[in-house]
């Protein structure tokens, strides 16, 4: 599958019936904005083989531990980070902007704390991780490797 050639559309479609195929249910039931932890209860296992099937579909080093660990990264870049500062540092690891409900639960668990841990940053990212982001961030890693082989193009 070549995914720079396929249309946004195309790639929410095909990570909707990966991720339909893995945990067995209806791609009906799964919309773009699905949360595929918080929705659908997909656990560790799940999201292994998700990845798994990913890659090798699609011949892209995509890795949900790595959005995890960016986005902690991003967030504790620096010791006086405000909210704006971290949710900003999560919407370049995830490549996509947040609702607004999706920004309520950052301040929500910043006001706890002026450090986001590691535990704190995979609450986040499993509130965030939706089929349409993971499909975006599929494209947007697609064109990385596009430009890698064809430096002079785009």
């Amino acid at each position: 599958m070549e995914i720079t050639k396929m249309s946004k559309d195309e790639v929410i479609e095909k990570v909707k019936e990966i991720v339909s195929n893995i945990i067995d249910i209806d791609k009906e039931e799964i919309d773009n904005k699905t949360k595929i932890i918080n929705d659908l209860g997909v656990d560790s296992i799940d999201l292994m083989a998700l990845v798994s099937k990913i890659q090798k579909e699609t011949n892209i080093k995509f890795s949900i531990a790595k959005l995890i660990q960016d986005a902690t990264a991003a967030a504790n870049n620096n010791e006086d980070i405000t909210p704006e500062d971290l949710i900003k540092c999560l919407e370049d690891v995830l490549s996509s902007k947040m609702t607004q409900e999706e920004l309520d639960f950052i301040r929500s668990l910043y006001q706890k704390s002026s450090q986001i841990t590691s535990s704190e940053t995979s609450k986040i990212i499993a509130e965030l991780l939706t089929i349409e982001r993971i499909a975006e961030q599929i494209i947007v890693l697609a064109d990385k490797d596009e430009k890698k082989v064809n430096p002079n193009e785009g």
